[in-house]
């Protein structure tokens, strides 16, 4: 989770965007935590126009909190999570997609590889984020 965050914040420098310190909330996977860091900040005399959730359970506890205070997603709000779970689909959340199959591939094939030669340099692999654009930017 923060890496994401330090990778999120990273960008937006890159693109000459601040965000308020306010805006930054940091909740466990489960939906209430999530929930009501949304209502805080959608309740802030200047609520943000965006929300970046780490993950897409927690988008998802954006989307509901914003249907529940009648803000419009994404006229009034946009939301993008991160994993491209199944779910996004189905409910239209724009995303970031990781391939998950295949880290875990690569993750197995390197601790084969470093069991099979302890000696072997241990490896770091970045694999490609793709963005996923549904319904809700």
């Amino acid at each position: 989770m923060i890496s994401r965050l330090v990778g999120f914040r990273e960008g937006l420098t890159e693109s000459g965007i601040s965000i308020p310190e306010e805006y930054i909330h940091s909740s466990p996977y489960d939906q209430e935590p999530t929930r009501q860091a949304v209502r805080e900040l959608l309740c802030l005399p200047q609520p943000p126009t965006a929300i970046f959730a780490a993950s897409d359970i927690q988008a998802m506890g954006v989307l509901k909190v914003a249907q529940e205070i009648g803000v419009k997603v994404p006229d009034d709000l946009a939301v993008i999570g991160f994993d491209d779970l199944e779910m996004a689909d189905y409910v239209g959340l724009t995303t970031i997609r990781q391939p998950l199959d295949d880290s875990g591939r690569i993750a197995a094939e390197l601790l084969l590889s470093r069991l099979a030669d302890p000696d072997r340099p241990v490896q770091h692999i970045k694999l490609p984020l793709t963005v996923v654009s549904r319904d809700t930017v």
